[in-house]
């Protein structure tokens, strides 16, 4: 059963009989003096709001006190930066047995330790301080953290916060791919310090069944060390009736390809919340029961605020390299480029993604996603994957019914079941970047099966068959006056082979295009930086570096476009 640690409302009518039977339940019960108790449509009123639950916390830890009663209590304080964690401290009585503070966007290991000499001060009985990650700073700062002088045996996670960290809209919460590569990120720190992780609140409280299925795959991710942060007592109930067997992240999460914004969107949310709030903290829709959390109102003020009166609408077209799975969304290449484009042209920067592993559907996906949004962008990007798939001689694949099969690559007698089945439908839709430990031999083979389907000319089906797709799309966006970018192929060097058939794919697809009515952007190739590393040891997955090196270079592109001047290496921040 995982750790509970389940958020109670309260006021001046709590007794304390109610407490002790919301502790029945195991779960240790939390009172906030921090974000759901201050009045965000009007935060004149905020102070006092604070002023009362003090007050009011106050009143019941007296009486907790004075009837020696031993519940496990837990109080989130509002963060060290605020101006307002000593006053909460000040509101707690000397000698209080408070068995865990919560502590909001912690991202130094100062704030933990600072705060600890202060409950010292205090003479409070404390068993643990959690602190809670809510930042990128903090996260970049996690190992610090968990390393401080005093020992951080548990940490939460606040995805709320988090997101209006690095101007997300709208929210990525736990169905989202990009909430677990956070959570992935985290846990993996943690659980070499033996730290169990603490997952974010689910906001809809309505929907048990994917609950379960995000506890299943804590049980996965966590090998079963995890605690969970709850909003009501059935969430509560449903953590210490947890039995779910381990699900993997194809089971819950999605990758959220349609990044667009508009300000419907925004005032849509703005409204609701305003409507729907009862001058305190979260709201909840009426229909779906589901919270809308202050941080996103707010999240969606500051859009509507800096709004621009143009908006650029870009789609990329590739494959995993948008969505991978071991990049935070915040360095994801697409991330650094929309930033870019709206602090440097003055623009608002909507982003679609549609992703391909055949040739023989690509354009129509494009001209599918176009007849109803529009796309003033497009970048095509060449990738060595299909190719690849194609050349081989033996070809092993998943059919529709998801079963492992093998078969010859013939393209020249219609033999070619990498362009008969999607890996976008069938299995691999998501999962966590690892390369499995692999022989020198089994690279052998794999290089023996480029060889083999090179010798009988499966290269040469690929790369016309690939560059017939690119001469398409380019006419296709000239047609529609989209303004198309070619982005060539990165070496893909995972076995000697690999990066042989890389370099001739790129050479090939650069020397044909040269005369193309396209701008074309080398995807590493000539340009190549000596001594940065952009690729994992694997030869496959891009690093963080170079997801920065390809928003630079399209946005070197846009910029002059729009700017009609050289732009070159912009830096980012």
């Amino acid at each position: 059963m995982p750790d509970i640690y389940q958020f109670i409302k309260y006021d001046s009518e709590t007794s304390i009989e109610s407490l002790k039977t919301k502790c029945e339940s195991g779960a240790i019960i939390c009172f906030d003096l921090e974000d759901s108790i201050f009045n965000w449509i009007d935060e004149t009123k905020g102070p006092v709001l604070k002023q009362n639950y003090r007050k009011w916390l106050n009143i019941i830890l007296r009486k907790l006190n004075a009837g020696a009663i031993p519940l496990k209590i837990g109080i989130r304080l509002n963060s060290f930066d605020s101006g307002e964690q000593q006053l909460d401290l000040e509101s707690i009585p000397e000698g209080t047995k408070i068995h865990t503070f919560l502590v909001p966007k912690v991202e130094t290991a100062f704030d933990i330790d600072s705060l600890a000499e202060r409950l010292q001060a205090k003479n409070l009985n404390i068993s643990e301080i959690i602190p809670i990650i809510e930042s990128g700073k903090g996260l970049n700062n996690l190992e610090r953290i968990v390393s401080c002088k005093n020992p951080v045996l548990k940490m939460g996670f606040g995805h709320c916060d988090y997101n209006l960290s690095i101007g997300a809209f709208p929210f990525f919460h736990q169905d989202s791919t990009e909430y677990w590569k956070w959570v992935n990120r985290i846990v993996s720190v943690l659980t070499s310090h033996n730290c169990t992780f603490i997952n974010s609140a689910y906001l809809n409280l309505s929907d048990s069944a994917f609950f379960q299925s995000m506890l299943a795959h804590l049980q996965f991710l966590c090998q079963g060390n995890f605690g969970q942060f709850t909003l009501s007592h059935q969430q509560t109930l449903l953590c210490n009736t947890f039995s779910k067997q381990p699900e993997s992240i194809a089971e819950i999460g999605r990758n959220r390809l349609d990044l667009s914004i508009n300000k419907e969107m925004l005032l849509s949310l703005k409204s609701t919340f305003e409507a729907e709030n009862k001058g305190q903290g979260f709201s909840m829709t009426s229909d779906t029961k589901t919270l809308i959390s202050p941080q996103e109102y707010i999240s969606a003020k500051q859009h509507l605020a800096s709004w621009k009166e143009n908006t650029i609408h870009f789609t990329f077209v590739g494959g995993c390299f948008p969505v991978q799975s071991d990049i935070l969304f915040e360095d994801v290449f697409h991330r650094i480029l929309a930033k870019k484009a709206e602090d440097n042209l003055n623009v608002n920067f909507n982003v679609n993604i549609i992703r391909y592993e055949k040739f023989s559907n690509c354009l129509q996906k494009i001209a599918n996603y176009h007849e109803h949004r529009p796309i003033n962008y497009l970048v095509f990007h060449i990738r060595p994957e299909p190719y690849l798939r194609i050349i081989k001689l033996y070809y092993k694949y998943l059919n529709s019914g998801n079963k492992l099969h093998g078969s010859l690559n013939l393209p020249f007698l219609g033999i070619l079941n990498p362009e008969k089945y999607d890996l976008l439908s069938v299995g691999r839709r998501n999962g966590y970047a690892a390369r499995k430990s692999r022989s020198g031999l089994y690279d052998a083979l794999i290089n023996c099966n480029y060889m083999l389907g090179y010798l009988i000319g499966n290269h040469y089906y690929a790369k016309y068959k690939y560059l017939s797709l690119v001469k398409d799309v380019i006419e296709y966006c000239n047609n529609q006056k989209i303004k198309v970018i070619i982005l060539g192929p990165a070496i893909r060097s995972e076995t000697f082979f690999e990066a042989i058939l890389s370099k001739k794919l790129e050479k090939f697809m650069s020397e044909s295009l040269k005369n193309a009515d396209a701008n074309y952007i080398f995807g590493l190739g000539k340009q190549q930086d000596k001594g940065k590393k952009y690729f994992q040891e694997n030869g496959i997955h891009a690093t963080e570096l170079y997801h920065t090196l390809i928003a630079n270079r399209v946005y070197d592109a846009i910029g002059e476009e729009e700017t009609g001047q050289h732009i070159h290496n912009v830096p980012c921040d």
